[in-house]
């Protein structure tokens, strides 16, 4: 207990002497520590106290989701054919298709060219896939509407 007392306060309470500024010599006596022996002193117990702080970490979040396992500099594309969409027609011009079969109809268009060996878009100079993933998502939205 009484090296617990030392470390946290920097006071020894059986030679009675502050140890955060004070040393005792071999010869025993008390001497002032150096301001280079105080910093290293006070940076050696923070670090330590920064691995304990850092094993000891815990944090509630699981269920929730993780937004680390998204690639999202594939998701660049994905958002460029929504810019190229917004430019064509206008921003969120999608979500006014009354007939949502055509969107599985462009994503069947994109995943079979892509399957076929045609990477690219003629149009957009995209990826398929990114269309493809474009017309999932709306399909997404319209599905979630259903619900609400």
């Amino acid at each position: 207990m009484q090296k617990l007392e030392q470390k946290a306060t920097g006071f020894d309470p059986e030679t009675r002497i502050d140890t955060t500024r004070f040393k005792i010599s071999e010869t025993g006596e008390v001497i002032p520590k150096s301001a280079e022996e105080r910093f290293n002193a006070f940076k050696a117990e923070h670090v330590a106290q920064s691995k304990v702080a850092k094993a000891s970490f815990v944090k509630a979040d699981s269920g929730k989701l993780q937004w680390s396992l998204m690639p999202f500099e594939e998701l660049k594309d994905v958002v460029k054919v929504l810019m190229l969409g917004a430019k064509k027609y206008s921003p969120d011009n999608w979500k006014k298709c009354d007939d949502v079969k055509r969107y599985k109809d462009a994503l069947m268009r994109h995943v079979i060219s892509y399957v076929s060996g045609d990477e690219r878009d003629e149009e957009s100079g995209l990826s398929h896939l990114a269309h493809a993933i474009c017309n999932c998502l709306f399909l997404m939205w319209f599905d979630n509407q259903k619900g609400e």
